[in-house]
């Protein structure tokens, strides 16, 4: 039993590395200023307006992003321009074996016709 762990002293490891040094201990920060004014809780007027912006600015954020994705759609893609250049490397490469083919076969013509 004398290699079981010691839950206890485990936490306060734990607490005593989590804990910043005495030294290094930061100042507190100030309070944060009421979220509704200073009625606390009571309805003050200001929310409604508060309110009326938020949705102003719901629905102008709203119409951006449609218009950022439309825009998008005619974006090509990564794995679109992978596509496209494979494609492409593909028909040169097919272009210079079919035209070492025929230049081969034009030689073979000339070294056997001509004399």
């Amino acid at each position: 039993m004398s290699d079981a762990i010691d839950v206890s002293q485990a936490e306060a490891a734990l607490r005593k590395f989590m804990r910043p040094a005495p030294s290094e201990a930061q100042p507190p920060l100030p309070p944060a200023p009421p979220v509704d004014g200073p009625g606390r809780g009571r309805d003050d007027g200001g929310m409604e307006h508060r309110l009326v912006k938020l949705e102003e600015f719901a629905q102008a954020t709203r119409d951006r992003l449609t218009r950022m994705e439309t825009r998008l759609d005619s974006v090509a893609t990564s794995h679109d321009l992978h596509k496209a250049l494979n494609d492409q490397t593909w028909k040169i490469i097919g272009a210079v074996i079919t035209l070492g083919a025929l230049l081969s076969a034009a030689v073979f013509f000339i070294a056997r016709n001509v004399r």
